[in-house]
């Protein structure tokens, strides 16, 4: 987990992201109570004066950046 590439997440019937970034599924046809962790994004704070709304509808940093 938490790679830094993409996340495949298989089919699911229900997709769940925790305040900590855990990706959970319920996989097609289990029971409700059966959620599986797939991943974890990373969750970042940014200085909010340092970004920015591109033309594409992202938030970018003002440089280009990653930030």
């Amino acid at each position: 987990m938490v790679s830094g590439g993409p996340i495949a997440v298989p089919p699911q019937q229900q997709i769940e992201i925790g305040a900590d970034g855990t990706i959970s599924i319920r996989s097609l046809g289990e029971s409700p109570q059966v959620m599986a962790q797939v991943d974890r994004i990373k969750l970042v704070r940014p200085d909010l004066k340092t970004m920015e709304k591109g033309p594409d509808g992202l938030i970018h940093t003002k440089t280009g950046r990653p930030s």
